[in-house]
C-alpha cells in the first residue's frame, strides 16, 4: 500500500470527493475525439488508470466496450460497486499498466490524469506501456 497517496487505498471510498469535475462534458469531448478518428460506439476502449470508474462507466453507458484498469484494489472495488449500482455490465482489472498483458485488442486507450502523479522516468515507462498496447494493435492489423 502506498503511503504517498492514501486516497488510492485506505481512503478510496472518499476519492470522488476530491474529483469533483463533471464527467459528462469530458466524456462528450472524448467521444468526439474518438469519433473523429473513426472509433465509434461498440468499440473496445481501455481506461488505463480508471480509478473509481467514472469515465469507464460513462463510456460504457454510451455504448463502448470498456475495460477499466487500475493497480489499486480499493479503487477498483469502488468502481465495481458503482457499476453494480448503475446496472452497467463493466469489466475492471486490477493490474499495473507496466506489467499487464492482454490477449485482446483495444481500439482506443484513455489514460486521463494518470501521468500527473508520476515523476519523469516513471511517466516515460507508463507512456511506453501505453505505446506497447497501441503497437500490439497496429501490428495485428497489418
Amino acid at each position: 500500500m502506498s503511503t504517498e497517496r492514501p486516497y488510492y487505498h485506505e481512503f478510496a471510498w472518499a476519492y470522488d470527493l476530491l474529483q469533483t469535475d463533471p464527467v459528462i462534458p469530458r466524456i462528450a469531448f472524448v467521444q468526439r475525439v474518438l469519433s473523429n478518428h473513426g472509433i465509434g460506439t461498440n468499440s473496445a476502449v481501455l481506461d488505463a488508470g480508471c480509478g473509481t470508474g467514472r469515465y469507464a462507466l460513462e463510456l460504457a453507458r454510451r455504448g463502448y466496450y470498456v475495460c477499466g484498469l487500475d493497480r489499486s484494489p480499493e479503487l477498483i472495488a469502488v468502481a465495481r460497486n458503482r457499476a453494480l449500482s448503475a446496472c452497467v455490465h463493466q469489466e475492471f482489472v486490477i493490474a499495473d499498466l507496466l506489467a499487464v498483458t492482454f490477449t485482446r485488442l483495444f481500439d482506443a486507450i484513455l489514460s486521463r490524469g494518470v501521468l500527473n502523479d508520476l515523476v519523469e522516468e516513471s511517466a516515460r515507462r507508463h507512456l511506453s506501456a501505453i505505446w506497447r498496447l497501441v503497437e500490439t494493435r497496429r501490428n495485428r492489423d497489418l
